[in-house]
């Protein structure tokens, strides 16, 4: 059955119970429907888009205000045939043009004053005010384009402001951050959440902008489930008090908030949870110690960290705050019903979970971020590495974009650190982040907060900041166009000899031995045809929706900016081996000259020259070398995924994710050997010709180099491309 036809159900069932309720507040049009109303409304709508030359398949931008108007408009253009677009009126004009020119918008929605803006785009634009006789006066009878879609038509299109709200886990178009979600996604999703037992005695909060992918659960799971919507404006939601208020006066029994939003309520008022049936907690990882104090204060009835953005299916939760809080569920799929959160049982200290990677894919891979989490001690370890490194550069004046990624507190409170600029484009990370920096004097003194996208540096101080950190390249840049934008755009506010930090970035060039490892732990043995793995395994690499990018592409971005002298392209720190470790990498790019160039340091090579950790240390006791770089080490951490990769064109052999011999130590274990000898190890890539193709290209993390510097050098950068750190020195 179709979307549409599951709220049909619900129209038919209880007609007169309550679909959408909006209390009227700034910025928010207030209002109730009931399903019938909400039905006959969207039927309406769906003839007038019509009358005005949609046809199935075609884009409808919604740039309306939340308000049950919205929420008729959305189902109003599924019924029409349309794929449905949404826009925040308040965004940047040149954004709203941009979206309504890359998705060829056929109509675009919008009421009163804002119709003007949208004037000569080569769209119809249908204001709601102006044309709300006209929209009354239709059918409201369903049509056929309200039913029979194809699974994999398209439901609706998303754009952020920026490409700042990580994986909905739906498929990218390739138009430039554009992110389609088919129809058969949405339902499949609805469906499932069918575990969380929704029903008409509901009500559920809608807290999320209506270009969010969270919208997906809070409108349509709540509608198929004949619920009740209950909207809350941003102004409730971000303060603790009004939030306890409204959920008590409204009846609210689930709601959906981003970590950084259940963090900032759950800290003022953890008492607030109290009354509620279901708290879902999506997004980036959340930390223990509000949770065991909302479980002390009077838990709800259900806590879940939700793992898989509302836009696919399944999805995962992970109970948190009853007896195993670790209890691990995918929807739809009859795993654990999870626990009950009253127990208050213990929690370990720091962070619950860090997603890691694409929720629906990485399922059963020993050691690989399947999906769930990262757990504590792993996303602790990750966090620290970021910190380390960043702690590494020039930080008396910082600027760092996308700050929803959990690294302000702990950077900010550095005491070199002066001025602690920072910025992000969800409104409820930023109200979050500012709550937490008001009750830190040491915090509030020094760091700067702006509610902004990620390439929006307008009225940003130029040649100001000592560092750049753009914590999530991955989560924030979609393409390489995007990279280019943001690197040059950030590179005009850095100080002279200022640094920009690139975390988080996933690596193309291990793409395809990454989707190795995931097709053949989720088939649980060897598959018989070699060959219909491999095109499995290129469809998989083309379809990525997190775009990796090769260290290569950094060199050649880094080789066309006159500004960039220096860049350092590292494999993170890390004891334990999980997607941050084996697939991704950061990279600093330096304006300053380089304090010593280091392609020319002389080196070993690991199975010639050094075949233990006592000869590497051995290497480093002789003549105590400034700086000794340990070359061609088998990078263990990808080691058997990789082996298995080479496995598949070769029909001699067997493939299998089976251990293999250990090639080398670990790389931290070597790290480790040097640190206990003074040096500071870094794991890096570097550039290297290939001997089959005579061009020039890093190193693909298959084998990895470590570098031990002398703790007296305060600073080394890292040449990959010829003359690059000499430039202008």
């Amino acid at each position: 059955m179709s979307l549409s036809g599951l709220i049909e159900q619900q129209v038919l069932a209880g007609p007169d119970a309550i679909a959408v309720h909006y209390p009227a507040h700034a910025g928010q049009r207030g209002g109730h429907l009931t399903y019938r109303e909400l039905s006959r409304a969207a039927n309406r709508l769906a003839a007038h888009l019509r009358a005005r030359g949609i046809r199935r398949g075609d884009r409808v931008v919604l740039s309306l205000r939340p308000g049950p108007g919205l929420v008729s408009a959305l189902l109003g253009a599924v019924r029409a045939g349309a794929a449905y677009v949404p826009v925040d009126p308040a965004t940047p004009l040149a954004h709203r043009h941009l979206v309504v020119r890359d998705c060829a918008a056929g109509v675009v929605l919008t009421e009163g004053a804002g119709a003007a803006d949208y004037a000569g785009l080569g769209a119809v634009v249908v204001d709601l005010d102006a044309e709300a006789g006209e929209i009354a006066g239709r059918s409201a009878a369903p049509a056929d384009e309200a039913d029979g879609f194809g699974p994999d038509e398209a439901l609706h299109v998303r754009y952020s402001p920026t490409p700042a709200d990580g994986g909905d886990g739906a498929v990218a178009d390739g138009s430039g951050g554009a992110v389609v979600v088919s129809h058969g996604a949405v339902v499949d999703f609805v469906r499932a959440t069918g575990e969380l037992q929704l029903g008409p005695a509901d009500a559920v909060a809608q807290t999320a902008g209506s270009a969010l992918d969270a919208v997906v659960f809070e409108v349509w799971a709540t509608l198929a489930a004949g619920a009740r919507l209950v909207g809350l404006g941003p102004e409730t939601v971000a303060d603790a008090g009004r939030f306890t208020d409204a959920v008590r006066a409204l009846g609210i029994s689930v709601v959906f908030l981003p970590a950084a939003l259940f963090d900032a309520i759950a800290r003022r008022r953890p008492a607030a949870f109290a009354s509620l049936r279901t708290v879902l907690i999506g997004g980036q990882g959340v930390d223990a110690r509000p949770v065991r104090q909302v479980c002390a204060a009077g838990a709800p009835g259900r806590l879940l960290h939700l793992y898989g953005p509302a836009g696919t299916a399944p999805a995962r939760w992970r109970e948190v705050g009853g007896p195993h809080p670790a209890t691990e569920s995918a929807t739809g799929s009859g795993a654990g019903n999870g626990v009950g959160a009253g127990s208050g049982a213990e929690i370990g200290e720091g962070e619950v979970g860090l997603t890691g990677g694409e929720l629906d894919e990485e399922t059963g891979v020993a050691g690989e971020c399947d999906g769930l989490p990262l757990p504590v001690e792993e996303a602790a370890e990750w966090r620290a590495a970021a910190v380390a490194r960043i702690g590494e550069l020039p930080r008396r004046r910082v600027l760092e974009l996308g700050a929803g990624g959990g690294l302000l507190e702990d950077l900010a409170r550095d005491g070199e650190v002066e001025e602690y600029w920072a910025t992000d484009p969800s409104p409820a990370a930023v109200a979050a982040l500012r709550a937490r920096v008001e009750a830190e004097p040491v915090l509030k003194g020094k760091v700067r907060l702006a509610r902004r996208g990620i390439e929006d540096l307008g009225g940003l101080p130029a040649a100001h900041f000592d560092t750049v950190v753009v914590s999530s390249v991955s989560r924030h840049v979609p393409d390489a166009a995007g990279l280019r934008r943001l690197v040059e755009g950030a590179l005009g506010l850095l100080a002279p000899g200022g640094s920009l930090f690139l975390g988080d970035l996933r690596n193309l060039d291990l793409a395809h031995c990454r989707h190795t490892a995931l097709a053949l732990a989720r088939t649980g043995g060897v598959p018989g045809d070699r060959e219909a793995l491999r095109r499995a395994i290129e469809a998989r690499v083309a379809a990525e929706r997190e775009r990796p990018l090769a260290p290569a592409g950094l060199v050649r971005l880094a080789g066309d900016l006159p500004a960039v002298r220096g860049l350092d392209v590292r494999a993170p720190r890390g004891v334990r081996h999980n997607e941050p470790t084996r697939y991704r990498y950061n990279a600093v790019l330096h304006t300053a000259p380089a304090v010593a160039g280091l392609a020319a340091a002389p080196a070993v090579r690991w199975g010639r020259d050094v075949e233990t950790v006592a000869g590497w240390q051995q290497a480093l006791r002789t003549g105590r070398p400034a700086v000794l770089r340990l070359a061609g080490v088998p990078n263990r951490r990808v080691h058997d995924a990789y082996s298995a990769m080479q496995s598949l064109f070769d029909p001699r052999e067997g493939i299998d994710l089976a251990p293999q011999d250990a090639p080398a130590p670990g790389l931290e274990v070597l790290c480790a050997a040097a640190e206990r000898l003074g040096y500071r190890p870094n794991q890096v890539a570097r550039a290297l010709r290939s001997r089959s193709t005579g061009t020039v290209g890093l190193v693909q993390f298959f084998c990895c180099e470590i570098e031990a510097q002398q703790g007296t050098l305060s600073r080394v950068q890292l040449s990959l491309i010829g003359g690059l750190t000499g430039r202008g020195s």
